[in-house]
């Protein structure tokens, strides 16, 4: 471990345990990788870990998130998160564009193998909610389905799929999944999608 492990005191431990189900020694290891990505050369003191924060780039940076073509929205959703909070309550995190430890501690787990599928559903229908308005409608599906299928050329070009394609499928997701016809999806729905795809969990899993 990293000099700056005694930075998290014996209740944050814990605290950290009961909400991820981690072992003391992982987030031990976790902790010392967030310091590393953060830069900072300075010792943390003691029950100070809250006060450095990764931003958005050095976190989509780390070689388990540099291809993902996710890692805008997955560092987004994770910064809006709430906050583990040693007191039991949930205050939302209103600083943009970084990560705090918690925060970090909230991804690694969600995309890890403890994660149950119902958190990692919840989860995955965030990051694909890019509007936030707690649905899933036909442009955050055609956002969805850009991000998933552009590649990035030998000649550096994109190769990307054509707006018409898009759209289809787009509306062939709708036709199939949109049960009350509102022409988006909701927690529900996009639940039920998830229920088709056996390879669901296997897929929204990364090893940090």
């Amino acid at each position: 471990m990293g000099v700056n492990t005694s930075a998290l005191t014996d209740d944050q431990l814990a605290q950290y345990q009961r909400n991820t189900t981690f072992s003391q020694r992982e987030i031990l290891r976790l902790w010392d990788r967030f310091y590393k990505v953060c830069g900072i050369n300075d010792k943390i003191e003691k029950g100070e870990s809250n006060s450095i924060r990764a931003s958005f780039d050095r976190i989509k940076a780390m070689p388990e998130l540099q291809e993902n073509p996710f890692n805008q929205r997955i560092c987004e959703v994770f910064a809006t998160a709430s906050e583990i909070s040693l007191d039991g309550d949930d205050n939302v995190n209103e600083i943009t564009n970084s990560l705090s430890f918690e925060n970090f501690l909230d991804m690694v787990y969600i995309f890890s193998e403890q994660a149950s599928k119902e958190e990692k559903v919840k989860y995955a229908f965030k990051i694909y909610d890019e509007d936030k308005d707690d649905y899933i409608g036909r442009d955050d599906l055609s956002s969805m389905i850009t991000l998933m299928t552009t590649k990035q050329g030998q000649d550096n070009q994109k190769d990307h799929l054509s707006s018409q394609e898009i759209s289809i499928i787009t509306d062939r997701i709708m036709e199939e999944s949109d049960v009350d016809h509102d022409q988006r999806l909701s927690p529900i729905e996009f639940e039920s999608i998830i229920s088709q795809a056996p390879h669901f969990i296997s897929v929204f899993h990364i090893r940090f």
